[in-house]
């Protein structure tokens, strides 16, 4: 919404709400029905390097918007739906191993509460500093740095430890 002088595309209310509220919204429900389909045929194993793959795209399309500042509203719509497929997408991934990895037991629904509250904090903490670094930065610069931010996440993903419920079951 910032002015393109600032290095924002300059949307408007009505421009944004159409984009995100109603093409978005479809291109996210989309992403988490693929990703559920995905895990559910090839296991959440199998499929979650691709999966926190996908929740980093939003990232790519974020740091190609504010480099390329296009001025055709199609264009950015469909860049904000690849963004939102892929949040759909990796999220359902990480939404799948809380399930099945940190919330086994007895007391599943309290560990499971548990994470998506780390979730939530980790989410509230990198969005109070988000915008001073962004302040700081400027528009290309930090989309630039959310890329390098990017990749440890991804190559932890590899890593991932898999045992709480046997591969038959995921």
């Amino acid at each position: 919404m910032d002015k393109r002088a600032v290095g924002g595309l300059g949307l408007d209310n009505m421009a944004l709400g159409n984009i995100n509220g109603t093409f978005g919204t479809v291109a996210f429900v989309g992403g988490t029905l693929l990703g559920g389909l995905l895990a559910a045929r090839y296991s959440l194993r199998r499929m979650f390097v691709l999966l926190a793959f996908a929740l980093n795209v939003p990232h790519v399309t974020f740091f190609y918007l504010s480099q390329a500042l296009p001025h055709d509203l199609v264009l950015i719509t469909c860049v904000v739906l690849i963004e939102k497929l892929g949040y759909g997408l990796g999220t359902v991934g990480m939404m799948l191993y809380m399930m099945q990895e940190l919330s086994p037991g007895r007391y599943r629904t309290a560990h499971y509460a548990f994470a998506t509250g780390i979730m939530a904090l980790n989410m509230m903490l990198t969005g109070m500093v988000s915008g001073r670094i962004q302040a700081w930065l400027g528009y290309q610069a930090f989309f630039g740095f959310v890329l390098l931010a990017s990749l440890p996440p991804i190559i932890i993903s590899f890593f991932a430890p898999f045992g709480a419920v046997s591969e038959a079951k995921c």
